[in-house]
């Protein structure tokens, strides 16, 4: 009954009035972009609905990401480490890295709740570093809320709290990647944290209450869409990285997919791997239906608005093997290639499909760090080079 009634007062409760901030604008905006859309890692919300654990799903809210979800944002940034460390050199001869234009992002944003700020500072980390970028939190990219779960409520405003919530939930899923739970990696745990925490974090359009009390209608959720698209028509930046939900990807989509878009999947990708591209079609990605830590890359054309999407390509990530699965490894086996196999689109249901293109050289397979090793360093050719 309690429930109920926090429920009908959220429904009924009245909206605050919308944030005004101030941007300034280029004197002619760049018509042509490219929008890099990644989906957050799997969450302890994923994890709780899995098992009908009924008190997570509907008493806790702005649930951060689980180990399964902190596994997938390493894979992926051993990805994005590769692009950043190798960009400055010609490509490989089996062909281009997966994720070698992310290395010039331009702009780093992220949805303001914790699960997409985590996924920021472990997978992008190698780029905000590498570019010096801050990472940008904008409101309209927060998943949209619903009646039946508070999945979508934030809890905390302002950069101060939502950086210490997002390092302080990564810590125990770090320790399980880092040692273990026997203290052996908390040390390297907390250098990690520090050096997450050196990230600048704006939050201009997080300083107030960012989330809706209440669920919101779909036009509403079609309103913050065509929002963020003119913040990223409008922004100084011509390459972005948004980290965001599945089903905000789902909505850019619906609203600014081209019908003719030439679409086109690298499935399972791996560092050392060659990207290998597939061609799908617009209709393979038509619900927007992508894995945990997924790329979406976006080439679009404010010309021919509405429909600004021309080109995408779906790049996801192999998936990592949990900590307690990684310590049964063999070490020999944890370094192996694996098999090469078909293809197939990224889906949610996170089902198996073909590593990523013929293998690198040997020089590309030494020094990209096997899955869910631990977090990006930077080499000092890289810093020589940056």
């Amino acid at each position: 009954l309690a429930l109920a009634q926090r429920q009908a007062n959220a429904l009924f409760a009245p909206q605050q009035a919308p944030a005004l901030a101030l941007q300034r604008l280029p004197a002619a905006p760049t018509a042509r972009k490219t929008l890099y859309l990644i989906r957050h890692g799997a969450s302890t919300f994923n994890r709780a609905r899995s098992k009908f654990a009924v008190r997570t799903l509907v008493l806790k809210s702005d649930h951060p990401l689980s180990e399964e979800g902190v596994a997938q944002a390493l894979a992926l940034q051993a990805l994005v480490a590769e692009a950043v460390e190798r960009q400055h050199e010609p490509p490989p001869r089996s062909g281009p890295l997966p994720l070698a234009d992310l290395a010039r992002a331009d702009a780093v944003w992220s949805s303001p709740l914790t699960r997409a700020v985590e996924t920021t500072l472990l997978a992008l980390r190698p780029v905000l570093s590498a570019r010096g970028l801050s990472l940008q939190l904008r409101r309209n990219a927060r998943e949209p809320q619903h009646l039946t779960d508070l999945n979508s409520r934030g809890v905390c405003v302002g950069s101060q709290a939502i950086m210490r919530r997002a390092v302080d939930k990564l810590r125990a899923p770090l320790l399980a990647h880092m040692g273990g739970h026997d203290g052996t990696g908390a040390g390297a745990v907390e250098v990690e944290v520090a050096e997450m925490e050196q990230v600048p974090l704006e939050s201009v359009e997080a300083e107030d209450r960012w989330w809706d009390e209440g669920a919101e209608t779909g036009p509403q959720v079609r309103q913050r869409m065509d929002e963020l698209l003119r913040q990223v028509q409008y922004c100084s930046a011509e390459c972005i990285a948004l980290v965001t939900h599945g089903s905000i990807i789902a909505q850019i989509f619906a609203i600014a997919l081209a019908e003719g878009a030439h679409v086109t999947v690298c499935a399972h990708a791996k560092p050392g791997h060659a990207l290998e591209e597939k061609d799908v079609g617009p209709s393979a990605i038509a619900e927007g239906k992508v894995e945990s830590c997924s790329v979406v890359r976006c080439d679009m054309d404010f010309g021919i608005a509405p429909r600004v999407i021309t080109r995408c390509r779906v790049v996801s990530i192999a998936p990592p093997p949990l900590p307690a699965q990684a310590e049964q490894l063999p070490q020999q086996q944890q370094h192996q290639q694996p098999p090469q196999a078909g293809g197939a689109v990224a889906h949610e249901s996170q089902r198996r499909g073909a590593d990523c293109g013929d293998s690198g050289t040997a020089d590309a397979r030494a020094r990209s760090p096997p899955l869910g090793s631990g977090l990006w360093r930077p080499t000092k050719d890289w810093r020589m080079r940056n």
